[in-house]
C-alpha cells in the first residue's frame, strides 16, 4: 500500500525472474485446455483465450532468451557491480550454457509435439500461398496461430501503411533497405536461393525487386516500386515509389481524398508455430549443431529450419553443407525474414549481441529514378547514420521508480 517502505523490496535477480515465469507457464499449462470449442450462442465463445499451447510457447520464448548470449556474457558491463540482476551465467551458477540451450529446445519441442492435432504451419488456401494467407483478417482460426489478439472493426492500420499516393494513405511504416536486402534471390534453374547483392543483381535483370525472382515473402511484406496495389480502389494500380511518382519523394499530399470509411477486424499474432520451429532450430543447433536433435524427437535443427523455408517456397542447402556457425547464421536470417514486422527483431539483435552492427550501421534506402514508362534505375543510398552504445542492450529504469525503491540503475545509464 502507499504507506509501504519500498526500499525494503529488493530487485530480484534475472534468474529468479525467469524461474518465476517458467513456474507460472508450467502451472498454467497443467490446467488450461488445448483448445476451446466455439459456442454458437456466444459467437466466437472463448476464442482468443490462453491455451495450454500458448503457455508452453511463452515458456519456449523465455528459455530461448535466457540461453542467449546477452544474458550469459556480462563482460560488456564489467564495471557494473550487480551482475546477478542482469545476467545468468555467473561463477555460482550450476547450469552450463548447454543445459540452458537444452531446456530451450525441450520447451519448444513440447509445443511441436502438439502438431498436427492443434498446430501446424499455415498452408495455401483459396489460391493464396500459406505465408500470405496466414495474415488475412478472416483467418483468425489458422492452425499456425498459438496466441493472438483480435481488434474490433477499424481502418487505422491500413491508413498508417497504405502508400502516400492512395486515398488516406500515410506511409507511416516504411521498411529500411537493410531489411529488404535480406530477401534472397531465387535461382529457378538450380532450385537454389542466393543472397541479394547490389553489386551483382544485374545478372538477374534490371529490377532488383522483381517479385518473381526474390523470396516470395517479400511481395507479401514489402510494397515495391511498380507493384500492383489495390488500396481501397476498385482497380489496382502500380505503386510509383520513384522520385516524382505519386507515392514517392517530392509530391505533396494536400489534395488527397480520404478513403471511404470502410473497416475490418484485425488479428495481431503474438506467438505462432513458425516461431516455435525456429526457436527449436536455434536451441538445438546451439548445443548440437545442424544435425543435432533432442533424443526421441526425430527432428534435427536443419529439418526444423527447412520446414519454415519450404512453406515459403525457398530452397534450403542440404544438411551436409552446414556447420554449426553457418547454420546459426541461416537461422538468424530466417527469423529476420519470416518474422518481419512481428516484433522480434528489436530483441533478437540484442540477445544475439549483434546490435552494434545491426543497429549501429547506417539506415539504408533506395533512390529510384524513372527513365521512361517501363524503366527505372535503382541506387542504394544512406538515409541516416545511426549510433550504438552498449548501454542500449537494456532500457533505463525510470528515475522516479529508482528514487522510490532505491534500486540500482541498469548498466551504463
Amino acid at each position: 500500500n502507499l504507506e509501504s517502505d519500498f526500499t525494503q523490496f529488493e530487485r530480484n535477480t534475472l534468474d529468479s525472474c525467469i524461474q518465476f515465469i517458467i513456474s507460472e507457464c508450467d502451472s498454467a499449462a497443467l490446467v488450461l485446455p488445448a483448445t476451446y470449442k466455439l459456442s454458437v450462442d456466444a459467437g466466437h465463445g472463448d476464442l482468443g483465450r490462453a491455451t495450454k499451447g500458448s503457455a508452453l510457447a511463452l515458456k519456449s520464448r523465455v528459455l530461448l532468451y535466457a540461453a542467449s548470449d546477452l544474458f550469459n556474457d556480462p563482460s560488456w558491463a564489467s564495471s557494473y557491480g550487480f551482475a546477478d540482476i542482469e545476467f545468468i551465467s555467473l561463477p555460482q551458477d550450476t547450469k552450463t550454457r548447454q543445459d540452458r540451450w537444452t531446456e530451450a529446445a525441450e520447451a519448444a519441442y513440447e509445443v511441436i509435439k502438439l502438431s498436427p492435432t492443434y498446430y501446424n504451419l499455415q498452408q495455401a488456401s483459396s489460391g493464396i500461398d500459406g505465408y500470405a494467407y496466414l495474415f488475412r483478417s478472416n483467418n483468425y482460426n489458422s492452425p499456425e496461430i498459438i496466441f493472438a489478439r483480435r481488434y474490433g472493426s477499424d481502418n487505422r492500420f491500413e491508413r498508417i501503411n497504405y502508400p502516400i499516393g492512395f486515398n488516406g494513405g500515410e506511409s507511416g511504416n516504411t521498411p529500411l533497405g537493410n531489411l529488404v536486402d535480406q530477401y534472397e534471390y531465387i535461382e529457378p534453374i538450380f532450385n537454389d536461393a542466393i543472397e541479394f547483392s547490389w553489386t551483382e543483381y544485374k545478372q538477374y535483370g534490371d529490377n532488383p525487386f522483381d517479385p518473381d525472382r526474390r523470396d516470395p515473402r517479400m511481395k507479401h511484406s514489402i510494397i515495391v516500386n511498380n507493384s500492383l496495389f489495390k488500396g481501397g480502389l476498385n482497380v489496382a494500380r502500380e505503386v510509383e515509389i520513384w522520385t516524382g511518382g505519386i507515392d514517392g519523394k517530392g509530391v505533396p499530399d494536400a489534395d488527397l481524398d480520404l478513403l471511404k470509411n470502410e473497416r475490418s477486424t484485425h488479428t495481431w499474432i503474438l506467438i505462432r508455430f513458425g516461431e516455435i520451429l525456429l526457436n527449436y532450430a536455434e536451441a538445438v543447433n546451439s548445443f548440437s549443431g545442424p544435425t543435432g536433435m533432442l533424443p526421441g524427437s526425430g527432428l534435427t535443427a536443419h529439418a526444423a529450419l527447412r520446414q519454415v523455408r519450404n512453406r515459403a517456397g525457398i530452397a534450403t542447402l542440404s544438411q551436409s553443407k552446414y556447420n554449426q556457425e553457418s547454420m546459426g547464421k541461416a537461422i538468424r536470417h530466417e527469423r529476420q525474414v519470416e518474422l518481419a514486422f512481428e516484433g522480434h527483431r528489436l530483441w533478437d539483435v540484442r540477445r544475439w549481441m549483434i546490435a552494434p552492427d545491426a543497429l549501429g550501421s547506417p539506415a539504408m534506402g533506395v533512390d529510384i529514378k524513372q527513365e521512361n514508362d517501363t524503366t527505372w534505375t535503382y541506387t542504394p543510398i544512406e538515409v541516416e547514420k545511426r549510433k550504438w552504445e552498449d548501454k542500449m542492450y537494456f532500457f533505463p529504469l525510470p528515475q522516479v521508480d529508482l528514487q522510490i525503491a532505491g534500486w540500482i540503475q541498469n548498466p551504463g545509464w
